[in-house]
């Protein structure tokens, strides 16, 4: 099995994300020496609001706090754990962070939206798995 040094966990806050998260911590048993970069995107799209970060979060600094908060929830102030905050389309931004830090391992949660949104929203982890050359586990 090849030695993941560096494992990406993109987040957003969701439920399926944060079970993302408690994946990359199993992962982490197995790869202690691996390093983390959680990745919280904001996304320029409109999404029905209970998809998004909290309102008291949408600039960067707050943002950072949010993913932090989810990032410390998981790993419990773990301190191998790097932020990082960017704005654009989710999967497009996770294969270009993907290639900045040389991710062995992108991880991300599904949404478990249904059907009808997945087709009006689209998903990031359906667009990533399509479009990136990097090993992307999926959770649901």
């Amino acid at each position: 099995m090849q030695n993941i040094k560096t494992i990406l966990w993109a987040t957003d806050g969701s439920e399926s994300a944060q079970k993302a998260g408690e994946m990359v911590k199993q992962l982490k048993v197995g790869f202690p020496q691996a390093k983390v970069v959680a990745l919280y995107v904001q996304d320029q799209m409109v999404y029905p609001p209970e998809t998004l970060v909290p309102e008291d979060s949408t600039d960067a600094l707050n943002t950072q706090s949010f993913v932090e908060q989810q990032v410390y929830t998981v790993f419990e102030r773990t301190p191998d754990v790097e932020f990082m905050v960017t704005e654009g389309q989710p999967s497009a931004q996770i294969n270009k962070i993907a290639e900045k830090v040389q991710a062995d391992l992108i991880v991300i949660g599904s949404h478990g939206y249904t059907a009808w949104d997945r087709f009006v929203l689209g998903s990031a982890s359906r667009h990533l798995l399509d479009h990136t050359t990097y090993p992307v586990l999926v959770v649901r």
